[in-house]
């Protein structure tokens, strides 16, 4: 199978950067969508393959800087892969497994990112694994995701965009009012309201 998958891909490198990377997103666009619809076998089936064909990409030999380019362009790593598996264990309700794999995706991605986990591109995927810790119990793991984020968010350049800073704010009291915590939520809750003070004027 194996063989025959590198054969299939091997055929396709005639211009690498677009076929693989139509082909890859293709599949992986249809297992995000098998996961929004809850069809979660179809949706675990199709993230495993998107990681089997990144991996034989790289088998190939064809990992080449235009390949990464295209990659990076359309938002296409493993990472992806990895998130949505996490997710299918999530809802299936496998927390421990959907913990698991949702932290390699970030260390995945710690090494994927220009400056590591100090990225914005790093912070972006910080609110989905703060909200799985919480539903399954980690609650002191997904306060210092949302601490991690808005570290980021607000002390590294360049400085994010007005709406993201505003997602964290929100996310994160509402994490805290979630915990009885209404004070300290307050204070996020006003920078919050400043930012679309700002976006409206």
């Amino acid at each position: 199978m194996r063989r025959l998958l590198l054969a299939v891909l091997a055929t396709t490198f005639v211009n690498p950067q677009i076929a693989w990377a139509e082909e890859w997103q293709t599949v992986l666009a249809q297992a995000q969508n098998d996961l929004a619809q809850g069809n979660l076998d179809n949706a675990d089936a199709g993230f495993r393959r998107a990681e089997t064909l990144l991996e034989a990409v790289k088998a190939t030999g064809n990992d080449s800087d235009a390949i990464k380019a295209q990659m990076k362009k359309n938002g296409l790593s493993l990472v992806d892969c990895l998130v949505g598996i996490a997710k299918v264990k999530d809802r299936q309700g496998k927390f421990s497994d959907s913990d698991d794999v949702y932290e390699m995706a970030l260390n995945t991605l710690k090494n994927f990112c220009d400056g590591g986990w100090k990225s914005h591109l790093y912070a972006d995927y910080l609110p989905g694994i703060a909200e799985m810790y919480d539903r399954h119990g980690k609650s002191d793991q997904a306060e210092l995701a949302w601490q991690k984020n808005l570290d980021i968010r607000t002390t590294i350049e360049p400085k994010n965009d007005p709406s993201k800073m505003l997602a964290v704010y929100d996310g994160y009291s509402k994490f805290l009012r979630a915990h009885q915590r209404s004070e300290e939520a307050v204070e996020l809750e006003s920078k919050a309201s400043q930012i679309r003070y700002s976006l409206q004027n």
